[in-house]
């Protein structure tokens, strides 16, 4: 009843989805009173790379939100205007449920511009419907092209540092999504056995062993993609997951990576997409050279994580 006949040209396939989206919606919920709901907003968080995880935490939090990867969406210097056009059709279409955008910096300003253009359009085209968008970005705001666009709309608002979560509050937050299902294994020095260690312990609870390596440049496709094909073997409860992290040259891609896999237990950075069931226990083991060592303390979540050390 719902589909219509599939077009070959992407911006029409887009306005489809978005049509049965929302004839979908309004078969399975009551009509919304937009009268009765908050008003449209745009909660920008400016902050360091450091603080990005806080910065998405925070803003669930502040909307009473759950937090979920699929409504996050990562910016490059490689995102396209299609790729946004979805993303704001998710947004505009979700029925308040907030969806956020992290680094829009990165965006080219032609991206950047089109963006806010097609947010402008769909927003007078439509003007009852509730949307909440959050933006974390790293850059200033009051240069930041994407942010300075959209304050014609009258409901951008800014979240100053003492209304995100605390480091209590976050630690709080950041257990509930672990929720004790995941192990941090390291050392300070080579060569104790950390990996005989996550073994033994897999072993000792029953579990089968599964051991996935991440080292050198990292292409997030071909990590999902590698992922998908141990998908069969994850669906069992008796399963557990030993990430093997070795040297990366990309710490900043590798942080991303992270924690959309170990506190959303999936991850879409790229094209392909991920996911780890959430009974599965991931023991995690970092490499113990100088370098990881200091690239791993901007981890920030992995303060937060269960960590055995290994010792002589």
């Amino acid at each position: 009843k719902f589909l219509t006949k599939r077009s070959e040209q992407p911006n029409e396939r887009l306005k489809n989805i978005a049509r049965m989206l929302t004839v979908q919606r309004a078969k399975q919920t009551k009509a919304i009173d937009v009268k009765n709901l908050p008003l449209n907003k745009i909660l920008v968080v400016e902050t360091s790379y450091e603080g990005i995880l806080r910065g998405i935490l925070s803003l669930f939090q502040l909307t009473k939100g759950q937090p979920q990867v699929h409504h996050i969406f990562y910016c490059s210097d490689t995102t396209s205007w299609t790729e946004m056009r979805a993303f704001a059709y998710r947004c505009f279409y979700s029925q308040g449920a907030l969806h956020q955008l992290i680094q829009p910096e990165l965006l080219s300003a032609l991206v950047q511009d089109q963006f806010t253009q097609f947010l402008h359009k769909l927003a007078k085209q439509q003007p009852k419907r509730l949307f909440r968008l959050g933006i974390v970005t790293t850059a200033s705001t009051s240069h930041l092209q994407l942010v300075n666009s959209l304050k014609a709309l009258q409901i951008v608002s800014t979240i100053q540092d003492q209304d995100l979560l605390d480091k209590t509050a976050l630690q709080e937050v950041i257990k509930e999504l672990i929720k004790g299902n995941s192990t941090l294994v390291t050392s300070h020095i080579a060569g104790l056995g950390k990996s005989t260690y996550i073994r033994d312990e897999i072993q000792r609870n029953h579990k089968l062993y599964i051991k996935f390596s991440i080292s050198g440049s990292i292409n997030v496709d071909t990590l999902a993609e590698r992922l998908r094909t141990l998908g069969k073997k994850m669906t069992s409860i008796d399963v557990a997951l030993h990430i093997d992290i070795g040297v990366v040259d990309n710490i900043q891609q590798l942080n991303e990576l992270l924690y959309c896999l170990l506190l959303f237990r999936s991850f879409r950075l790229g094209q392909e997409a991920a996911y780890i069931p959430a009974n599965i226990p991931i023991y995690i083991e970092l490499d113990s050279s100088p370098h990881s060592l200091t690239a791993h303390a901007k981890i920030i979540y992995f303060n937060f994580y269960h960590v055995i050390i290994l010792k002589l």
